[in-house]
């Protein structure tokens, strides 16, 4: 069965705790093959099952995978429920065929995703429901991670041709083509340019917002530090912009956080997010802005966080405090440090 790889994460996300978890299911390949699949295969062709066990089963269809399985009638049965009525488990079909991983399900999935008259065929609609839309671009997000560099750049060209279009995608597939592009490892130059225009052109906060912690993510799966941090240096002139929405101020305040960069930029963003949290009206990007200096794990990040919870507001403590704690993370932090900070807290 698959890793569990490919999830939302948010939490982990905005802790900083990606990639130290595994949760890989190991069960026998003959009994997936000859028990599992065969059962799952008639929950869904029984028309008497309720709309959560079809999702279920779609659901756990992809994640059996395709090693050892009959690969056709795996997309034949989960294609089917791509024109069911009830549009949970239409648009759990169009996530399950990315789940699927497979290149054969990229057509499928594209022509969901971007309206076709072959996606309104697969529907059985006169317009494909953008929720379905929506699930259809996640879903070639995650085949896109899993698969060959030609799979992946035609994976990509869609994303970004749903992320650009003006008239044919709703805010839900935008940010859908957003989160898709973000689990995508080993992307060209071209892809980070392209999102980095969308994100000073876009002018709706959601989609805003989404962009920027997508755009994080891309930029954590760069292994080159001086690459990560010129992407991010380019993006610093936008962090002070006070007249865009909330959403995403908070956003641009964790990408500052998240981010791994070269000491000059990492310290450009400190100075940005003590000034966010100096300055800021709102609480709660004070407290974006406090995880968000733990972060940064610097000696500097781990002394304004002490002298916080020693002389700031009570309100402002708790996320102080989590950010110390994910500060103290780093291993390089000095034994004298480290128990200074441990008494802080203790004494809260």
């Amino acid at each position: 069965i698959h890793k569990n790889a490919t999830t939302t994460g948010e939490e982990d996300f905005d802790l900083d705790l990606l990639g130290k978890k595994d949760t890989k299911i190991a069960i026998d390949k003959n009994i997936v093959k000859t028990k599992i699949f065969p059962i799952l295969i008639d929950v869904l062709e029984d028309p008497t099952r309720s709309p959560d066990e079809y999702s279920s089963a779609l659901v756990a269809l992809g994640k059996i995978g395709y090693e050892d399985i009959n690969v056709d009638l795996s997309i034949k049965a989960i294609t089917n429920f791509l024109s069911n009525k009830n549009q949970e488990v239409a648009e759990t079909a169009a996530l399950s065929l990315g789940i699927l991983g497979l290149g054969k399900s990229l057509d499928i999935l594209t022509n969901i995703a971007l309206d076709t008259p072959e996606g309104k065929r697969l529907t059985q609609s006169t317009q494909v429901p953008i929720r379905t839309r929506a699930f259809a671009a996640y879903g070639i997000g995650i085949i896109a991670s899993k698969s060959i560099q030609k799979i992946k750049d035609d994976a990509t060209n869609v994303l970004l041709t749903l992320l650009h279009s003006d008239h044919t995608a709703s805010n839900d597939c935008k940010v859908a083509a957003i989160q898709g592009l973000s689990i995508v490892s080993s992307l060209s130059d071209d892809v980070y340019v392209s999102l980095t225009e969308q994100i000073k052109r876009e002018k709706n906060d959601i989609i805003k917002a989404h962009a920027y912690t997508a755009y994080a993510r891309m930029l954590r799966s760069i292994s080159n530090l001086s690459t990560t941090s010129n992407y991010v240096e380019l993006m610093l002139p936008e962090m002070l912009d006070k007249t865009e929405g909330i959403y995403t101020r908070l956003s641009k305040i964790q990408l500052l956080g998240i981010t791994p960069t070269v000491q000059i930029i990492t310290e450009l963003k400190f100075k940005i997010l003590k000034k966010a949290y100096l300055n800021s009206k709102t609480a709660q990007e004070k407290y974006y802005a406090l995880i968000s200096i733990g972060q940064l794990r610097t000696p500097e990040a781990l002394i304004e966080l002490q002298q916080i919870l020693i002389k700031d507001q009570k309100q402002y403590k708790p996320r102080a405090a989590l950010g110390l704690g994910i500060c103290l993370d780093e291993n390089k932090v000095k034994e004298e440090d480290r128990q200074r900070s441990i008494l802080i807290l203790e004494n809260l």
